[in-house]
């Protein structure tokens, strides 16, 4: 068996997918932006999501994210380890928002999801300061998109 730092152990299995709902505390000043991706610290990895909802400095409301890549996780009431995770801007690093996992939701069909990463790649290119930033983001989101 080879198991390497990011794996999971589990007694009960656990659940797979990229879509979560979660209650998040907004601790940035700067708003939740729904128009912006954000890194997502999950156990132990890290990955890029969307959070469709705006919430203020000190808000704290009901999110859906949908992370760029699968994660395993519980319902915070379940575990706690695996039901949380910390949201990070990834232009200042800082930490934006802490969010507690209350359940799975449905992948959605392949168009939608298709379109999801047609629009994260526009939003990627139209945030760049130069054009050669906006080619590397946009060839970064794709290797993460097909990978």
């Amino acid at each position: 068996m080879d198991i390497s730092r990011g794996d999971l152990l589990a007694t009960t299995p656990p659940q797979i997918g990229r879509r979560v709902e979660a209650q998040i505390v907004w601790m940035d000043e700067r708003p939740l932006d729904p128009r912006r991706v954000y890194l997502l610290k999950h156990a132990a990895r890290v990955v890029t999501a969307e959070l469709n909802s705006s919430l203020a400095l000190n808000d704290i409301g009901l999110v859906a994210v949908t992370a760029s890549r699968p994660l395993i996780f519980d319902p915070y009431d379940r575990n706690r380890a695996t039901g949380s995770f910390v949201v990070v801007d990834p232009v200042t690093n800082a930490t934006a928002g802490a969010g507690m996992i209350v359940r799975g939701l449905d992948e959605g069909s392949a168009a939608e999801k298709g379109s999801a990463a047609a629009g994260r790649l526009a939003r990627a290119a139209r945030s760049a300061a130069s054009e050669a930033e906006a080619e590397e983001a946009v060839q970064r989101l794709l290797e993460e998109i097909l990978t």
